[in-house]
């Protein structure tokens, strides 16, 4: 309904944990739009044919769409099929679409997908490569991290796992209890899951970001089925009303202390302290405008340093034009030592501050 809306918009309105990210670069943000209007235009269909034509097409290009941001877009065709089969209120049983309703969706994706590949051959074996560092402690860790790090969202990363507790129970109910408006939504947010647990590297709630806005979701229609249990006094109505309205007047509570008191909460990393400009600096001013750079935020040195990026991967680095080393190893703890690059390419120093290194990358004698 229209305040349950409201609650959730404001819970993201006024949540303390994006200010985490603040002079940030970050893909994760434009994810998470996308794929949300995605969503959004699978609920855009009326009883004409012609909307829900367009309604699958759409979602298919918002699809890839989030799939250029993040490979898990690719979820977002998987929700759409489950969402064919879903019924409508009336129905008791599952819907069963026709061939042309489950496909649709999938054909502006891989004709968008078909240019793109054309237009930007290679890239991604670097990612891939990775891959194969994942080990059974890899899985372990990362199945017990990413589940708990999904509640961050509501505490900024402190007591997750309390909130966890607390606040899991009404997701899974919500999921449970309003299957037939939301199993796609459930859908998507367990192959993402699944999909970051493989992952090689634990990157916590960063990950976990794109999929709050429907975890918030399936909390509402949990607070809303416990609202619809019957006790004494009412009281599970008024303590659903408490938690689905207190929260987001607890998040606007706490953003603006963290505002007045500027104690903003950082990333490790910020693309816009003094010795970041300076390196950005030097590269848009002593590289060639068809250079590539390697360096461990792709997004951020195209945009401030102006120039091509790959990963800094050992498969990356030799084809590029620059390495871009940090000396802060907690910014990319992931990427392999300095002396493994050096016998990856040859690299030759070209500048240097309190934090970078910008080699010249040639080939190996």
């Amino acid at each position: 309904n229209n305040a349950q809306a409201l609650a959730v918009a404001a819970i993201f309105a006024f949540n303390p944990s994006f200010l985490h990210y603040a002079n940030h670069v970050l893909s994760e943000i434009p994810f998470t739009l996308v794929s949300v209007w995605a969503f959004i235009a699978m609920e855009s269909r009326d009883s004409s044919e012609r909307s829900r034509f367009r309604s699958r097409l759409l979602t298919g290009a918002l699809a890839f769409a989030a799939f250029t941001f993040r490979i898990n877009g690719v979820f977002i065709l998987a929700a759409a099929t489950v969402k064919e089969f879903l019924p409508s209120p009336e129905q008791k049983g599952l819907r069963w679409p026709t061939w042309k309703a489950l496909l649709l969706p999938y054909l502006p994706f891989f004709l968008l997908y078909a240019i793109w590949r054309a237009v930007f051959p290679g890239g991604g074996e670097g990612y891939l490569q990775l891959l194969r560092a994942v080990t059974v402690h890899t899985l372990v860790t990362n199945a017990l991290a990413y589940p708990v790090s999904l509640f961050d969202f509501f505490t900024s990363g402190h007591y997750s796992f309390v909130t966890a507790i607390l606040l899991g129970p009404l997701v899974l109910w919500g999921a449970f209890t309003s299957w037939r408006r939301t199993a796609h939504i459930s859908v998507y947010g367990l192959l993402t899951l699944a999909m970051y647990i493989v992952w090689t590297y634990l990157q916590g709630y960063r990950f976990m970001l794109p999929v709050t806005p429907f975890l918030v979701i399936l909390m509402m229609f949990g607070l809303a089925a416990f609202a619809q249990w019957k006790t004494p006094g009412k009281l599970a109505p008024r303590l659903a009303l408490l938690v689905q309205y207190g929260i987001p007047i607890l998040f606007l509570l706490v953003s603006s202390a963290l505002v007045a008191t500027g104690k903003l909460p950082q990333e490790k990393w910020t693309p816009y302290d003094q010795p970041s400009s300076e390196m950005f600096q030097w590269i848009r001013s002593n590289t060639s405008s068809d250079a590539v750079i390697s360096f461990f935020k792709p997004r951020a040195m195209h945009l401030l340093g102006q120039r091509l990026c790959l990963t800094p991967t050992l498969a990356d680095v030799p084809k590029v034009s620059y390495f871009v080393y940090s000396k802060e190893h907690t910014w990319n703890e992931e990427h392999p030592s300095l002396q493994q690059y050096q016998q990856a390419a040859a690299l030759t120093p070209a500048f240097e501050n309190r934090n970078f290194i910008v080699f010249r990358v040639g080939p190996k004698p």
